[in-house]
């Protein structure tokens, strides 16, 4: 579950940043992302995990996109 959660992240941040790889070590807004895309990726995450599955203080506090996909799974693990 952890490596599609994984590879789902990486992929929406390459089409929401525009950009042609991205890495799991990369931070969100190191990478070019700002708060508009970073309300893309919250909106892209809750259509696709449910409501809140990554929350915006998350996102903040820890943007490295491996942290954003662990702390979708750790969501997704507390609410099954």
């Amino acid at each position: 579950m952890m490596k599609d959660i994984e590879q789902t992240v990486l992929a929406l941040c390459q089409e929401i940043l525009n950009l042609e790889s991205v890495s799991l070590q990369d931070d969100f807004f190191d990478i070019g992302g700002d708060s508009l895309s970073a309300i893309k990726l919250l909106s892209r995450t809750d259509a696709l995990y449910g409501e809140d599955a990554l929350t915006a203080d998350a996102l903040f506090e820890d943007g490295r996109l491996g942290a954003v996909a662990e702390f979708i799974t750790q969501n997704q693990t507390a609410t099954a």
